[in-house]
């Protein structure tokens, strides 16, 4: 097993223009004179220092001005929750269809339009879910503030080569200490149960629309045990990849909102001292993240920016707002 290498704050006083990351555009002329050729980005080259054997195998190596970030474990942390989310999702999938298949089959027996049936399962299903995302967004929070600290001594030699006033004496982020508890997933788990019920909801109103077409007016003579049993089967067979979707976005949304909040707390800190703070996108959770994102992979973010808005995969993108010196 490789050792694991010390992280090394004298490497983020290196060249960090992301520009520099990019190959040049290729010489060849009838290249050039076609459209405009996208720059090739150079590979992550330097080994990260929290990466161990195990781990995903794109998460081996980093940029310099990124060394202080531990990919592995964010990546850890982001696929526990949704797993967890995902499989508490799928527990309440079957009693969630039975519930709407036997109040769509008691509507349409009473001669109501499938497209006019309110669904409401009564259930309550956001705490669950907060307390799966409460501990995630902590951790997204935590993450940065140890970042924070990681970056202590490059960040001083960079406010000194800046003639930026410090005092030398106070350290620039308080203790970890000081970081109380948050409870922010509320937000996220109140999103995902909403989406939930109505993805079931769209598929019960698609099944008594099916069911209407085929009994016609004679749906309102049917057994209302029989067609709930039949509403539930056509409900049931629909694919459940959407629980993947939803742990997947109320997870990175949760993540990324605990990591946004810590450097806006830290921003305020390290203005009282006089720095300025200057977060930057990093795109290196995926395996192959979209164009987009990788094209503004070190450009500047601001505070209260969505990351997610470029994606092609939208809530599902996994970019991270991450301190530049």
């Amino acid at each position: 097993m490789a050792s694991r290498q010390m992280f090394n704050p004298a490497i983020l006083l290196m060249d960090l223009d992301t520009r520099s990351l990019f190959a040049a555009r290729s010489a060849d002329l009838p290249t050039c004179l076609s459209a405009a050729a996208k720059p090739l980005v150079a590979p992550r080259a330097h080994p990260s220092p929290f990466f161990k054997e195990g781990d995903p195998e794109h998460l081996r190596f980093v940029y310099p001005h990124e060394a202080h970030v531990d990919f592995p474990s964010h990546w850890k942390a982001l696929r526990g929750a949704e797993a967890k989310i995902a499989a508490a999702l799928r527990a309440e999938r079957p009693r969630t269809i039975r519930a709407m298949a036997s109040q769509m089959a008691k509507a349409l027996i009473a001669g109501k339009r499938p497209s006019g049936v309110v669904l409401n399962t009564g259930a309550e299903r956001s705490s669950a879910l907060q307390a799966i995302l409460d501990p995630l967004y902590q951790t997204g929070r935590q993450a940065v503030r140890e970042e924070s600290q990681r970056l202590e001594g490059a960040r001083r030699a960079a406010a000194f080569a800046g003639r930026q006033a410090l005092a030398a004496d106070v350290p620039l982020i308080p203790n970890l200490q000081s970081l109380a508890p948050k409870k922010s997933g509320g937000l996220f788990a109140d999103i995902a149960a909403q989406f939930f019920d109505e993805t079931i909801g769209n598929d019960a109103a698609n099944a008594g629309i099916e069911a209407l077409k085929k009994y016609g007016p004679d749906v309102t003579d049917q057994d209302v045990d029989e067609l709930e049993d039949e509403l539930y089967g056509a409900i049931a067979d629909n694919a459940d990849g959407f629980c993947d979707t939803i742990a997947d976005s109320a997870a990175r949304g949760t993540f990324r909102a605990g990591r946004g909040d810590a450097f806006d707390e830290i921003r305020q800190e390290l203005a009282k001292q006089g720095y300025e703070l200057r977060t930057i996108r990093i795109c290196a959770m995926e395996k192959n993240s979209c164009d987009p994102c990788i094209d503004a992979n070190g450009q500047t973010v601001t505070p209260g920016e969505d990351l997610s808005a470029i994606c092609l995969g939208k809530e599902a993108c996994e970019c991270e707002e991450g301190e530049s010196i």
